[in-house]
């Protein structure tokens, strides 16, 4: 209740299964499932696919960060403070004061990201995710920088692996560049034996 609010839109369905002891240590002992339908909402604080574009810049064919290469049109989607978010779905086991996910799936229209990790009653967040941007978005990127559809996946989505830590506004959302840089020398292998 103390913490500022994080999330605003639509709760669709929700279903809560919990029990515990109701007492001080009430949020400490509470075990049980969760299921969460949430729609036409917002992230309140960070923008998930503007921290991750401005992130990638260590990739050997991109000079900057992916973001600087994004054409005008596509900068405004993820320029802003907040992320817009069509739904988000997953599934929850609660206990030790939190909730954990092995599939929470965050709809942002040019983005579809993929999360499992913990979120905890006190708003702090540790998820492992894979972001992958629509095909169209993806194409933008690839009309300014051709190299990168070696990190496209089969369906021509830029796809990225991240963290996302923090406590709720202050997310920090760091791509895993290790994986990024591994995913494109794969590629190029690929590539040059089809040559």
């Amino acid at each position: 209740p103390t913490a500022p609010a994080m999330l605003s839109g639509t709760v669709k369905s929700y279903s809560l299964n919990l029990k515990g002891v109701a007492d001080t240590t009430l949020m400490q002992n509470l075990l049980g499932k969760a299921n969460l339908d949430f729609v036409d909402g917002a992230l309140k604080g960070t923008n998930i696919a503007g921290q991750v574009l401005k992130a990638v810049s260590a990739l050997p064919f991109v000079s900057g960060s992916l973001f600087s290469k994004l054409p005008p049109e596509q900068t405004a989607a993820i320029n802003g403070k907040d992320t817009a978010l069509k739904s988000v779905t997953g599934d929850f086991a609660i206990g030790e004061s939190g909730m954990n996910t092995d599939d929470l799936l965050v709809d942002g229209g040019i983005f579809k990201l993929y999360a499992k990790g913990r979120v905890g009653f006190d708003a702090t967040i540790d998820l492992n995710a894979t972001i992958k941007f629509t095909p169209e978005f993806s194409e933008s990127l690839a009309s300014a920088v051709k190299e990168i559809k070696t990190i496209y996946d089969p369906a021509g989505q830029l796809v990225i692996p991240l963290q996302i830590r923090g406590k709720a506004p202050d997310l920090k959302v760091e791509p895993n560049t290790k994986d990024l840089l591994k995913l494109a020398g794969k590629s190029a292998l690929a590539d040059k034996a089809g040559q």
